[in-house]
């Protein structure tokens, strides 16, 4: 589980806002652009612990949904654009790689989509209360 350490800043209606430092948590990820999260707050349960503001938490994210991230970030698409580039080559080469740039640029968004919908299966968790 890839952990980091933040603090609350806000409490909104049962839930806690918290800040981190977007370097140190997400530094596992390069591309925070697909889950949304190139703000450095991010709003979460309260997880049933009593939380004020100012209180530092620690905070976690699976390693599973992170390599399933990654799965569907590089690996998939390396796999689809050289299927397309050689399912197509009889097309000849100009055209074969065009539609294979064409089917990565929709699955990107369609991806991008698919997460920004998902967003709470890859939320984060309170582990406990420093």
């Amino acid at each position: 589980m890839v952990k980091e350490v933040v603090e609350i800043v806000e409490k909104i209606n049962g839930k806690i806002k918290i800040k981190f430092k977007k370097k140190a948590l997400c530094s596992c990820c390069n591309f925070t652009s697909l889950c949304g999260s190139e703000e450095e707050t991010i709003i979460l349960d309260n997880s049933g612990l009593s939380l004020e503001v100012g209180d530092r938490i620690e905070i976690g994210i699976e390693e599973v949904k992170s390599l399933i991230i990654s799965f569907l970030t590089f690996f998939l698409p390396i796999l689809i654009f050289i299927s397309l580039l050689l399912l197509l080559k009889k097309y000849g080469e100009l055209t074969s790689f065009l539609i294979a740039i064409i089917v990565l640029i929709i699955y990107y968004f369609s991806l991008r989509t698919w997460v920004k919908k998902r967003k709470d299966s890859f939320n984060l968790i309170i582990l406990r209360k420093l």
